[in-house]
């Protein structure tokens, strides 16, 4: 059985966004700094790109 991590607030925020619409790693951080989200989640800029790749392992 797979052991899965729990969802990080900025990990919730991504999905959130994604509901949306699709959009881009980077789209989605310009999405946060426009709605203030900043404040709630710890976002920069190179963040989200780092983590929205694809699994390794």
């Amino acid at each position: 059985m797979a052991l899965t991590k729990p969802l990080t607030p900025l990990g919730i925020s991504a999905l959130g966004l994604l509901v949306e619409r699709p959009m881009h790693p980077y789209e989605m951080y310009q999405v946060l700094m426009q709605r203030h989200e900043d404040r709630i989640v710890k976002a920069q800029p190179g963040h989200a790109v780092s983590r929205s790749g694809p699994a390794s392992g």
